[in-house]
């Protein structure tokens, strides 16, 4: 079949600018939101190296405030292409807004990198099959609550992957190209394709099984004549030849030449398998618990109905031929690369946007073998129906899923990802005792123990910092209040607040000013579901408790395998040092980890715990004294 006119391209052109602008408009009420949120560890440190960046920081010689104040001592970090654009062209706007803006071109790629795409996998399909298939792959980032959410983080795997698809799109040549005479690669076209899928593997190494796809096409773009035949010259596998180079060596430059000499205290972000445990091991295809994890994470990605289309529209690849092999190939790179890497741990969902791409050419297949059949279902129908209203009728229908599947997306992205990883918890319960003018709090995550975040809630031209150094088993956080809100390395100051495994203590305190203000202790007085207001000696005044969490008083969302859990929260003004304060229930103390050594005196800390399902009488003890928060619980 003939390609279709230039008047006929319209809808794909229309669905794919909607797609965009619908991504932009769920994006604006985040626009100026600080990198707090889901793995909010790897949003800080970008932002961190952003501003060093913007201050001068060589480009070869990473830094962030986990580094300490020592000059000499740098991050083993991955290539630092994101945070060195965000400092290096973002300073002037804002690193919040240059982050929005970067994540927002990232998107525009995806679109139109994967139209092209299932466009060249669709080769077989007729118009307007294949056209509307092609626009629904494109459109898929917009109705995936997974790459919605990831789409306005602070981290480099969305660039990292829309630059590996770019640079194949840059291969696949102009969608308006004929695709039953490809043209030649020139050798333009592959150098610049080259770099950007190099650039992509560099940045995340988990954009590395895109070198599949890549290769593939290579070939496929690449020989001087159809069929097999075309692949006995040398010019196809010059090409592949090249293409190792261009993308290996900067990897082996950058990795395992230039990276270990960088590795210092606590400063090292990249993660290597041989650096890792064992426990990716035990999660494979044969373990149910992930089989089951892997299921619920691509229907919470995908929103439900759409994760079946994906499946579904995934063997419709076959008929593409040798361009099915290719996608086969492709898949399953990126498939067994998310097994063997990607699982490292339970809970980087992120490397989920390695199989989106596979996901959204799955959509549009799906979409795509729909369209034609219909199309045959209503032949009857064109000598009634004017040809542009029976072209349209697709790209219409498209439309519409994508509005309604985007809207639904972008609520659920926000609420799925943050109630994951327990965040929103803690935030709320900050939210409810602090004035809504307080600037500043900062919070750890109970999923991931290794982490502090410093959160901004009103001022938001100010960057939030993260700081937390490893040591043996602790996990030691400082707030240094000199330094206007920034942390200070645990090395040179003594830890003030210990972050524990399977909950939270939590300090709060001002950037400007050691003692926390009369105004937030008596909000907290307003706001606590028990009020003490009694000093225990040896650890502070005691405000107040608070028993609520996830599906309690706050109406908190749960998601994933996030059970409905009940929060113990103690709040107490420290009046110096202090040691071997207890959280105890009917007598039995509360595990919440390690307990804090030395809390700032002034400083406002939060004990968080898991409270048990029934409990009469809590109490916090200290070497001192015991003191009873509340009795006749539930």
């Amino acid at each position: 079949m003939s390609e279709p006119t230039a008047h006929s391209n319209r809808g794909p052109a229309i669905v794919l600018t909607l797609a965009v602008l619908l991504f932009v408009g769920f994006s604006l009420p985040h626009l100026f939101d600080p990198p707090i949120g889901t793995h909010s560890w790897r949003q800080a440190i970008a932002t961190s190296m952003a501003r060093l960046y913007s201050e001068g920081q060589p480009f070869h010689l990473p830094r962030a405030e986990t580094c300490g104040a020592e000059p000499d001592v740098f991050m083993g970090s991955e290539f630092p292409l994101y945070a060195w654009l965000l400092g290096r062209f973002g300073s002037g706007a804002g690193i919040h807004l240059a982050g929005r803006l970067m994540g927002l071109l990232s998107v525009v790629a995806w679109v139109f990198s994967l139209f092209a795409i299932a466009r060249y996998l669709l080769r077989r399909f007729p118009e307007p099959a294949r056209s509307a298939g092609a626009a629904a792959a494109g459109g898929f980032v917009v109705v995936s609550p997974l790459f919605r959410f990831y789409g306005i983080s602070f981290m480099p795997d969305l660039e990292a992957h829309a630059l590996a698809l770019l640079g194949i799109a840059v291969w696949l040549g102009p969608v308006r190209e004929r695709e039953a005479a490809p043209a030649a690669l020139s050798a333009a076209r592959f150098f610049a394709g080259a770099a950007l899928i190099s650039l992509g593997c560099m940045t995340k190494l988990i954009a590395l099984p895109h070198l599949a796809l890549a290769g593939l096409v290579l070939l496929d773009r690449a020989r001087s004549g159809e069929g097999l035949a075309g692949f006995k010259s040398p010019r196809p596998w010059l090409f592949g030849a090249l293409l190792l180079v261009v993308v290996a060596l900067p990897i082996w430059l950058w990795y395992v030449r230039w990276v270990p000499a960088l590795k210092a205290g606590g400063c090292d972000v990249v993660w290597l398998p041989k650096e890792m445990d064992d426990n990716w091991l035990t999660a494979t295809l044969k373990n149910a618990e992930w089989r089951s994890r892997l299921w619920e994470w691509g229907a919470q990605g995908t929103l439900g109905p759409l994760w079946i289309a994906c499946l579904a529209g995934l063997p419709l690849a076959a008929m593409a031929g040798w361009r099915g092999l290719v996608f086969a190939l492709w898949l399953a790179g990126a498939a067994a690369s998310f097994v063997r890497l990607g699982w490292h741990s339970k809970q980087h969902d992120y490397d989920l946007l390695l199989l989106l791409p596979m996901m959204a050419v799955g959509f549009g297949l799906a979409y795509g073998g729909a369209v034609r059949v219909g199309a045959k279902a209503f032949s009857r129908l064109a000598g009634r129906v004017p040809i542009r209203v029976a072209r349209a009728v697709p790209f219409a229908l498209l439309a519409a899923v994508l509005l309604v599947f985007g809207a639904l997306a972008h609520g659920k992205s926000r609420r799925h990802f943050e109630a994951v990883l327990g965040e929103v918890e803690l935030e709320a319960a900050l939210d409810k005792v602090l004035p809504e003018d307080e600037p500043i709090h900062y919070f750890g995550n109970r999923h991931d123990p290794r982490t502090a975040y410093f959160a901004h809630r009103k001022a938001r031209a100010t960057e939030p910092w993260l700081y937390c150094q490893k040591k043996q088993v602790r996990y030691d956080c400082v707030l240094a209040p000199e330094t206007k809100g920034r942390l200070a390395p645990c090395n040179e100051r003594p830890p003030a607040v210990v972050w524990p495994e399977r909950s939270l203590v939590c300090g709060i305190m001002r950037p400007d000013e050691p003692v926390a203000s009369q105004r937030v202790v008596d909000r907290i007085l307003e706001s606590v579901e028990h009020r003490v207001d009694r000093p225990l000696p040896g650890a502070g005044r005691v405000l107040g408790l608070d028993v609520s969490g996830c599906g309690r008083s706050r109406d908190f969302v749960c998601a994933g395998d996030l059970p409905k859990r009940a929060f113990f929260d103690v709040y107490v003004l420290a009046d110096g040092p202090a040691s071997g304060i207890d959280l105890r229930v009917d007598g039995a103390p509360l595990d919440y980890g390690p307990k804090a050594e030395r809390w700032i005196a002034g400083s406002i800390i939060v004990i968080r715990a898991e409270a048990p399902p029934s409990w009469s009488k809590v109490e916090l003890r200290s070497p001192q004294a015991t003191l009873e928060l509340a009795g006749a619980g539930r």
